[in-house]
């Protein structure tokens, strides 16, 4: 998936929730996710991972515990501002199992199972969270005007672009003709191609994700201490 999309997905998806989210929520730093210099990219690392995990707490609590007032276009930005969230994890845990095996082969020392971890991550885990983004991101289109969803539509498959265009032209069309039939609060689905369709499975991939970070951080701890570097 483009990085750069994403990271203008993450702009409007926090726009669209507005004053839902507490002010400096995402600018507040803490300790916990802090990778030190020996790791390539180590500040982007921190900040990415320490996104993430706001990101799922959030969009997890918005999506889940809704306010009576949600409008189907906020439901569905939670939903995929909790999917992001989980993006980001798992490519920052991806970035880090593989530096520590990588620095672990160069060394000759055992690498605290981070290749297997990092194996794990690239072929099950960040497939899956990029179907549940293309999923939820099918849906949320579906708020938005034609002139907004351009700059996202390259995420979705090719062979499916055309009936969300379609879909959202001619919403366009029956508003401009002042023919509204409905409100846009309504029955929330998560989008269809999602794996992840319910509060049970989303939070086991939660705590999997969450799991996965202490895996990586107890790496780090163990690389360290074998090798004092």
């Amino acid at each position: 998936m483009d990085a750069w999309i994403l990271k203008q997905l993450r702009a409007k998806v926090l726009t669209d929730l507005g004053q839902l989210i507490p002010s400096g929520y995402f600018s507040n730093e803490t300790t916990a996710n802090h990778f030190n210099d020996s790791f390539q990219g180590a500040k982007h690392l921190s900040f990415e991972m320490e996104w993430g995990q706001r990101a799922v707490k959030i969009g997890k609590k918005l999506y889940f515990e809704p306010l009576p007032d949600f409008t189907a276009q906020q439901i569905s930005a939670s939903e995929l501002l909790m999917n992001l969230g989980l993006l980001a994890c798992a490519e920052t845990s991806l970035c880090v199992t593989e530096q520590l095996a990588s620095k672990a082969a160069l060394k000759r020392i055992p690498d605290g199972n981070s290749g297997n971890v990092a194996n794990q991550i690239k072929t099950e885990q960040i497939p899956i969270f990029q179907q549940n983004i293309i999923g939820a991101l099918e849906q949320y289109l579906h708020y938005l005007p034609y002139n907004e969803i351009i700059p996202y539509i390259s995420l979705i498959p090719k062979d499916r672009q055309e009936n969300i265009i379609n879909m959202v032209q001619e919403k366009s069309k029956i508003i401009n003709n002042i023919n509204v039939t409905g409100s846009n609060v309504g029955n929330i689905q998560a989008g269809e191609n999602n794996e992840i369709t319910n509060h049970k499975a989303q939070s086991g991939i939660l705590t999997w994700v969450f799991g996965i970070i202490g895996a990586v951080i107890s790496g780090v701890i163990i690389y360290y201490l074998t090798t004092g570097a």
